[in-house]
């Protein structure tokens, strides 16, 4: 399932959207902008609306295992 830009409730994270297509998830920063991470998995991608803490979830889950642009 693809979403855009679903805003979040987050204290670092604004937005999230998913592109199934592409297996792009880009993590929108109410500070530092958006970082889209590559190649990641349906499931994956899916559960980040739904994490109880979106930026532990950006640490623990995508970064150093998901290629990120800026």
């Amino acid at each position: 399932m693809s979403y855009n830009k679903e805003p979040v409730e987050s204290s670092n994270v604004e937005s999230v959207s998913y592109d199934d297509k592409t297996q792009d998830l880009t993590v929108t920063f109410k500070r530092s902008g958006s970082y889209i991470y590559h190649d990641v998995p349906k499931s994956i991608g899916n559960a980040m609306p739904y994490a109880e803490s979106k930026g532990k979830f950006v640490w623990e889950v995508l970064r150093g295992k998901y290629s990120y642009s800026k």
